[in-house]
């Protein structure tokens, strides 16, 4: 089983954010790939690897695998 840590900021200055929107928000600067239509690890690593050409094969390998479900906070 996979499990993520999701930060709120640095120090924590969006956590308030976060439990009040019932939501959990990951920004990745200038990254205008839409994540939630790729399917399977391979069509991330493809994107990522189209996304970021000068990068080496080992770094793209360590871009996390998005989760299966959607997590919410109740």
């Amino acid at each position: 089983m996979a499990i993520w840590l999701t930060r709120a900021g640095s120090h924590g200055e969006y956590e308030q954010k976060f439990i009040q929107e019932n939501r959990v928000y990951v920004t990745w600067e200038d990254l205008d790939v839409n994540l939630g239509k790729l399917k399977h690890r391979a069509d991330l690593t493809a994107a990522m690897t189209d996304y970021y050409p000068e990068a080496k094969p080992k770094a793209i390998q360590k871009i996390p695998r998005k989760p299966s479900t959607r997590l919410e906070i109740e």
